[in-house]
């Protein structure tokens, strides 16, 4: 998803600094990002997934900044990595911070 709307999203990020309607739609494009990405959180926490010291909101806050345009931004863009390096660095880091040993 990051890799299609990348040009876009830093789009909207520059935009939405003097521009009221870019910053309304980048708040509501987050806001929609973050609930999708609490939905994952409170399905690994439904299961009984999660790691046993860490409760639904403290996974979702890792989650919705692993998966942050930011990062991958930072790593894919910046960085030069490729996307599937990045998605399989994000898969196991998720993993490793979410899931029990």
């Amino acid at each position: 998803m990051n890799d299609r709307s990348q040009s876009l999203y830093r789009i909207l990020v520059s935009a939405a600094a003097s521009d009221q309607e870019a910053a309304v739609l980048l708040a509501e494009r987050t806001r929609q990002r973050g609930q999708g990405q609490d939905r994952i959180a409170r399905s690994l926490a439904h299961a009984g997934a999660l790691r046993q010291d860490l409760r639904e909101r403290g996974a979702a806050e890792i989650i919705h900044a692993l998966m942050s345009p930011e990062v991958y931004q930072l790593l894919v863009t910046s960085r030069g990595w490729r996307p599937e390096r990045y998605e399989r660095w994000l898969t196991q880091t998720l993993i490793d911070h979410l899931l029990p040993r």
